[in-house]
């Protein structure tokens, strides 16, 4: 068991100074729960407390069955890159590792750990609750590959199992939840926090309570559950962000985070700035969420965020929906073309 414990760690990334020391540590509490059992506070429907393991079987399962739907397209649309020449300077091979540096009149700095991402890597596609509709590196880019942080401690196993061996050294799986400042479930900087499980594979999970969970579409299916609670490890997308070596180019940012995407890049601040394109599901409706306690609206509460990080709204998927898919794309980063309804 220790030994798949030190290789989970390994694969989600490289940690070797102290900066980020407590980042491996999170990292490295959820990977073993993955295999010393996740902590459940309530099973499945059934009253067993065996959920967890028969939906990491049945998330397996789905995410060797997944088809391209309307918003897939769109969201390969933002993905689209071509080859990226490696960035000069900013940390070289695997880690990336910058040169310690001496302030004027003061000690010198230790040099900084990134994570460990193979040389080849130019440009890093994140992808924030992919569930198991997953966000893959495009054919064509070799030196493009995709970094999927989920904290559903069954889906990220499966993605786990399904993907990296099909992807090796290009897709990545770091299992946490990514929180923000408002972010419900536990204390900020913690380290820890309750997450949720709902709905069809944990389809419908989130750190917040689901506002409607007797509905079907959240209550039923193989390996549903109604709420039942994981702890979870946490980092804030800012922490995560500037662990990508700065060589590394970040063409797109997707969220999928069930009413915690805009609290998410709340918590990511300046460092957002290094993101061409930021993909997230808002609500479009001042007022409606599916989630208790959120703010998500898209002129409430992202527009402004998001003007003030210097990005404007590039494509809204449904404009007429509750919800729906928008991409932001950074002032100054060329405009695409997407599929005219989704």
């Amino acid at each position: 068991m220790s030994s798949t414990f030190r290789g989970l760690r390994a694969s989600a990334m490289s940690a070797r100074a102290a900066p980020w020391r407590t980042l491996a540590l999170r990292v490295g509490v959820v990977s073993a729960a993955f295999f010393c059992g996740v902590l459940v506070a309530r099973g499945g429907r059934d009253g067993r407390g065996d959920g967890g393991a028969r939906a990491a079987a049945t998330a397996a399962g789905a995410a060797g069955g997944r088809t391209a739907g309307a918003s897939e397209a769109v969201t390969a649309a933002a993905a689209a890159t071509t080859a990226v020449a490696p960035r000069r300077g900013g940390g070289g091979g695997g880690g990336g590792g910058a040169k310690g540096g001496a302030p004027k009149g003061g000690k010198p700095r230790p040099p900084k750990a990134y994570l460990g991402l193979p040389p080849t890597t130019a440009a890093l596609l994140i992808n924030i609750g992919p569930h198991t509709s997953s966000l893959l590196p495009p054919p064509g880019a070799a030196n493009t590959s995709v970094l999927a942080v989920e904290a559903h401690p069954a889906v990220a196993a499966a993605l786990l199992v399904k993907e990296v061996p099909r992807y090796p050294g290009r897709f990545f799986v770091l299992p946490a939840a990514v929180v923000g400042p408002s972010s419900p479930g536990g204390v900020p900087g913690g380290g820890v926090r309750s997450f949720h499980t709902y709905g069809l594979h944990g389809r419908s999970s989130s750190l917040a309570k689901h506002a409607h969970p007797e509905t079907s579409f959240v209550r039923d299916g193989p390996g549903a559950t109604e709420g039942a609670v994981a702890f979870v490890a946490e980092l804030t997308l800012r922490q995560l962000l500037d662990a990508i070596p700065p060589r590394v180019t970040l063409p797109l940012l997707k969220i999928d985070a069930q009413g915690m995407d805009w609290d998410i890049v709340v918590g990511g601040g300046g460092a957002v700035k290094r993101v061409d394109r930021l993909q997230a599901e808002v609500d479009m409706r001042v007022g409606h969420s599916d989630y208790v306690g959120v703010r998500n609206n898209l002129e409430k509460d992202w527009r402004p965020l998001m003007a003030k990080l210097g990005f404007e709204v590039e494509h809204i998927n449904s404009p007429e929906a509750t919800e729906t898919q928008v991409i932001f794309r950074r002032k100054g980063v060329a405009p695409k073309t997407y599929p005219a309804r989704a």
